[in-house]
């Protein structure tokens, strides 16, 4: 969750962002804008939901310094970049009514208390 660190620094104030889908609620406690995307770049932010949008965007940051082929290069050669959902589903968008449910009511808890300490570090750092 690398977007609220720098987003409780108020780097991210008015920056399309995201995050993983459970936390994209906590978004607006950074002052930040929701992508609807799993990777968001706001200028010289970059910001990814899932996982696999970490190699997303650090992929997309080398081509936008060295270029489209320098970053195919890596994909290829150094990330072997592919996913492949053990359990077809890799997305909460195909896990169904039941998944989503389930991961909605174990993840309240830990991301209201994980709102608060976001609050609190920005509310401490944006000024």
């Amino acid at each position: 969750m690398g977007t609220f660190v720098a987003g409780s620094a108020a780097l991210l104030v008015g920056k399309e962002s995201t995050t993983n889908i459970q936390a994209k609620k906590i978004l607006p406690a950074i002052q930040a804008k929701e992508s609807q995307h799993e990777t968001a770049v706001d200028g010289k932010y970059y910001t990814a939901g899932p996982a696999i949008g970490s190699y997303e965007v650090a992929l997309d940051f080398v081509a936008s310094l060295y270029g489209n082929e320098s970053a195919s290069y890596i994909e290829t050669t150094h990330l072997e970049y592919g996913a492949h959902p053990l359990f077809n589903v890799g997305s909460p968008h195909n896990s169904g009514f039941m998944l989503n449910g389930i991961d909605n009511v174990l993840a309240f808890m830990l991301h209201h208390l994980y709102k608060k300490k976001v609050k609190l570090a920005f509310s401490k750092y944006s000024r």
